[in-house]
């Protein structure tokens, strides 16, 4: 791991970067976050209604008022997206790239969480994604974000074979790292 030294600084010499993420994420069809806005867990065996309604805001309404803030204030942005959004809102996918955001692959749904995999799963859950967001933005990511944030522990590798720049799903500097995996 190469971590950048104190004295970097970003193109320009500007000391500051800042990066504006969307998340734009669903379920896999019958499945419902954890917790909802309420923040008390149902009891097991009882689909939350509530938590599914909340987590469909970004499909319904959010994302589209999110893009025009950032269209408004001239910024592009990185946008989380899962695979199961590109069945669900297509031309809103794409709408994404053309405006000139990044489109991250964020797994096929925000339950389908990487250190769940043995690796032949985890690498078929990023094919598909990818193939599908490739299919569906016109482009192909090359940033990751796993759900919650959590990969497993061979995400990084995984992810660096398939041809990805960079992923999210690290917290233990404020500055971008190289990690080699052999080339």
């Amino acid at each position: 791991m190469t971590r950048l030294p104190d004295d970097f600084r970003w193109p320009g010499g500007r000391q500051l970067a800042v990066i504006f993420n969307i998340a734009y994420e669903a379920w896999s069809d019958g499945q419902a976050p954890g917790i909802g806005p309420m923040g008390n867990v149902l009891k097991p065996g009882f689909f939350d209604t509530n938590a599914h309604s909340w987590a469909s805001f970004g499909l319904t309404r959010g994302i589209h008022r999110l893009l025009a803030i950032a269209e408004k204030h001239a910024v592009k942005t990185s946008i989380m997206v899962n695979g199961v959004i590109c069945e669900r809102d297509p031309a809103t996918v794409r709408q994404l790239a053309e405006l000139g955001h990044e489109v991250i692959n964020h797994s096929w749904g925000m339950d389908v969480i990487p250190v769940y995999f043995d690796e032949a799963g985890e690498r078929a859950n990023l094919r598909r994604n990818h193939d599908l967001l490739t299919k569906t933005a016109g482009v192909a990511p090359t940033g990751w974000i796993s759900p919650r944030g959590t990969g497993s522990p061979i995400s990084s590798r995984l992810l660096a074979e398939a041809g990805y720049l960079h992923h999210g799903d690290v917290n233990d500097d404020d500055r971008p790292y190289v990690m080699d995996f052999g080339g």
